[in-house]
Order: structure tokens, then C-alpha cells, then sequence
């Protein structure tokens, strides 16, 4: 007489099975979040030098218009002076935040500068 036979096979995974799939999930997760942020902040860096690279080109092109008087060294050029000369006509905020760009003229009119 056998005591321990199985007459009908179950279908399904195991306890043990089931906890060895989610630590690896658990495992995969942990080594992925820190490499995204790392990728989102080197993003919001490359954007913020694209956007400084912008906003002095086109403060440039506004202090050397010849149909514009010359800014005063030190003048904060707003969004409406820089409109024209910007693609779609508004400053762009900082990555990651909501406070936007200044854009100041430097002595002697000379060039701009960001902040």
C-alpha cells in the first residue's frame, strides 16, 4: 500500500516559487531607480544648458537690432522684449522648477547675462 501518491497533478506555482519572483522584481527595482534619477538629472541639466544657450542668443540679437535704442547696462530684459526673438515667444521655466530665467544686459551693452 503506498501511503503518499498523487493520483491528480495540481496546476500552479508554489509559495516558494512565488517569493522567489517577486525578490527578483524587488532586486531589479532597487538597481533601477537610482539610474533612472541619475538620467532624469542629467536631462534637466542638458535642458537648462539648451535653454541658457537660447536666452543669450536671442538677448544678443535684441541688444544688436538696429531698430531697438541700446539697453542700459544692468536692464532685465523681459519676456515681452525677448518675444520676437524667441521660439514661441516665452521664456522657458528652469528644469524642475516653476521660477523662469532673468536675463540681464552686461556693461556696455556688450552681450547678456543668465541667471
Amino acid at each position: 500500500m503506498k501511503l503518499f501518491t498523487r493520483t491528480k497533478s495540481k496546476k500552479g506555482f508554489t509559495l516558494i516559487e512565488l517569493v522567489v519572483v517577486i525578490a527578483v522584481i524587488a532586486i531589479l527595482t532597487a538597481i533601477a531607480i537610482p539610474a533612472f534619477s541619475n538620467v532624469m538629472s542629467q536631462a534637466n541639466a542638458s535642458v537648462d544648458s539648451a535653454n541658457v544657450r537660447m536666452l543669450k542668443s536671442a538677448g544678443s540679437m535684441y541688444i544688436t537690432d538696429p531698430a531697438i535704442a541700446n539697453p542700459a547696462a544692468g536692464a532685465v530684459l523681459s519676456e515681452a522684449m525677448l518675444a520676437p526673438y524667441l521660439d514661441g515667444g516665452v521664456i522657458p521655466a528652469k528644469a524642475g522648477t516653476a521660477t523662469k530665467w532673468v536675463v540681464t544686459v552686461n556693461a556696455g551693452a556688450t552681450g547678456v547675462t543668465v541667471t
